[in-house]
């Protein structure tokens, strides 16, 4: 006959620690990923990038302007200088 008396204590330890992590942030996040649940974290995050997505659009447009703003002033310049004779 096989002695289980070793293992007795063995699986009750590990049984104590795969309960202790399934409490944990793990087990948390492997049961929202079983159930499907998204996390408020990512939602939050979502919602942090589509704002700064937005922020950067804005800058994108102003700095396009600016841009567009200079080259008819450049252009101007150039037109003024062939009719005043330069080259």
């Amino acid at each position: 006959m096989i002695d289980l008396g070793p293992l007795i204590p063995i699986a009750g330890i590990v049984s104590v620690a795969a309960v202790m992590i399934m409490k944990g942030p793990f087990g948390q996040a492997l049961a929202r990923r079983m159930t499907g649940d998204r996390d408020a974290i990512d939602d939050q995050r979502a919602v942090e990038l589509e704002n700064r997505l937005e922020d950067v659009q804005y800058r994108l447009q102003e700095l396009e302007e600016r841009l567009d703003f200079t080259e008819r002033i450049v252009a101007q310049d150039r037109n003024i200088e062939r009719l005043e004779g330069g080259h």
